[in-house]
């Protein structure tokens, strides 16, 4: 819900799970893409606000120990 009522600010992007581990699969099906690095480019793109923010949800099991 957070990311949801920070993206209706208009100021802070979208802060969604990009990085969720389940997530790549469909993120390269979406942007016709074959990294996670390059899908993230793509919704960097699309999911910025007009100030320029870019923002991710992430939680600490996402990031590869």
């Amino acid at each position: 819900m957070l990311e949801h009522a920070l993206y209706r600010t208009n100021s802070f992007g979208f802060p969604l799970e990009y990085a969720n581990p389940h997530n790549p699969v469909e993120w390269n099906r979406r942007f016709n893409t074959d990294s996670l690095p390059r899908a993230l480019a793509e919704i960097q793109q699309r999911r910025t606000s007009p100030n320029g923010v870019f923002s991710i949800k992430v939680h600490y099991s996402h990031i590869k120990q």
